[in-house]
């Protein structure tokens, strides 16, 4: 008896652990994330043209209405700092814009935007607290999107498992009462 509960909850949670496996990740263009056939997916993370990546939470994520993605997006929250000329070691540039400052004492600091003025250097960069607010981005200006959904071959897998359990557990029972429970000798 206490085999077969074993078994029971072996079938029991790997039936769920496949249905958990089910859904994944995609990432496609906004047009093709819109248009899908079905339930609108559940959006992830956008990358707007501008190369802004917002992500949104995972307590209520975003959703594509109308020709908008709404959701409550999770940002890190920028900070404005200002960099004294003297304490300037070195600076990367790339294209002619500053990407990174490195003081004197060795710390660095990657730059969202750079002003130069008076022998100091006025930048904005990100923080590790991250804050929540409600956005609307027109479909326009997103460039990728990623959105949950389900995997068909996943679901056709977990599908097939199932009921080829439910089969075997069928013919199974029937051969113990057939039987009952003796080998054929």
């Amino acid at each position: 008896m206490r085999n077969r509960v074993v078994a029971g909850l072996t079938i029991f949670f790997l039936v769920v652990f496949d249905f958990s496996c089910l859904y994944s990740v995609k990432k496609e263009s906004p047009e093709k994330a819109a248009f899908r056939r079905g339930p609108r997916p559940e959006v992830v993370a956008v990358m707007k043209k501008s190369k802004e990546y917002i992500e949104f939470s995972a307590n209520r994520r975003g959703r594509i209405v109308g020709d908008h993605v709404v959701g409550l997006a999770r940002q890190r929250i920028k900070k404005e700092l200002e960099i004294p000329g003297s304490q300037v070691a070195r600076i990367e540039k790339t294209g002619g814009n500053i990407e990174e400052i490195v003081t004197t004492d060795g710390k660095k600091y990657r730059l969202l935007r750079v002003l130069e003025s008076e022998n100091k250097y006025i930048g904005e960069i990100e923080t590790d607290i991250y804050q929540e607010s409600s956005v609307s981005i027109p479909l326009a200006d997103i460039e990728m999107v990623w959105y949950w959904a389900v995997d068909p071959l996943k679901a056709f897998l977990v599908g097939l498992g199932v009921v080829g359990g439910i089969v075997g557990i069928f013919w199974g029972g029937l051969w113990l009462i057939l039987t009952g429970g003796h080998r054929w000798d």
